[in-house]
């Protein structure tokens, strides 16, 4: 199993392979976590 590492350049890559080469449902999976935790960044909280 593996984990992800919430560095920034960690993230960008994974956001950019789930654009480009993934599953749809991985796809969706991917980017509506990443939407959330840019949501909550921006609000002040920590998703991670």
């Amino acid at each position: 199993m593996r984990f992800l590492d919430p560095r920034p350049k960690t993230l960008l890559k994974t956001v950019r392979w789930a654009a480009t080469e993934a599953d749809p449902v991985v796809r969706r999976m991917i980017l509506g976590n990443g939407r959330e935790a840019v949501k909550a960044r921006l609000r002040g909280t920590k998703l991670f």
